[in-house]
């Protein structure tokens, strides 16, 4: 399940989806499948469309919102972890030079 743009909530005023669109508006739920798995396509789709140099300063901001969605009950906690992890793993945390 391969996303052509980005989750809804992230598409940045450059049209790209990058950080600074919208993340506090983001639907958590678009990165999970409909059987609440993590939907790695997609975590990797932004993880790609990262400026050099901002995977820790997103993975930051998206802890925190993400966290947020699972205390509104958006989300669960299992999922926000996995997101997390997801984003870890796919290069979020990492800043490319």
């Amino acid at each position: 399940m391969g996303h052509k743009s980005p989750p809804s909530g992230f598409q940045g005023s450059n049209g790209q989806g990058f950080p600074g669109g919208g993340i506090g508006q983001m639907d958590f739920k678009s990165f999970l499948n409909d059987d609440g798995s993590v939907d790695t396509e997609a975590v990797q789709d932004i993880v790609d469309r990262l400026p050099s140099g901002a995977g820790s300063d997103f993975l930051d901001r998206f802890t925190e919102n993400n966290n947020q969605a699972a205390e509104d009950g958006d989300i669960t906690e299992a999922q926000a972890d996995a997101l997390i992890k997801a984003f870890e793993s796919a290069g979020g945390s990492t800043d490319a030079s």
